[in-house]
Order: C-alpha cells, then sequence, then structure tokens
C-alpha cells in the first residue's frame, strides 16, 4: 500500500495520492459491508449460523 502511495504522488502529487488513499479506503469498506451484510440477508453468514457441539 504505501510503495503504491508514493508512486501516485510521483505521478498525481501528495494531495490527490492522499485523495486516492481516501476514495480506495472508502470503496473498500463500503464493500466489505455490502458483502457481509448481504450475504447475512440471504443466509449464507457463517457467524449467524449455531452449530451443534
Amino acid at each position: 500500500m504505501i510503495p503504491v502511495l508514493r508512486v501516485n504522488a510521483q505521478y498525481y502529487g501528495w494531495k490527490m495520492a492522499l485523495y486516492i488513499l481516501g476514495v480506495f479506503l472508502v470503496v473498500l469498506v463500503a464493500t466489505a459491508m455490502l458483502l457481509h451484510y448481504g450475504f447475512a440477508a440471504l443466509g449464507y453468514c457463517l457467524l449467524q449460523k449455531r452449530f451443534a457441539p
């Protein structure tokens, strides 16, 4: 992640590189939440199932 940030900073400058990093992190978290709650709604989330010992 850090090398990619440095390469982006060389091409776009630090302000734009940090903006790209921020957008990437927001999209990463949004995608993870969408997948988690989407699978939970469909009943595929293993954390919600109880297994018999």
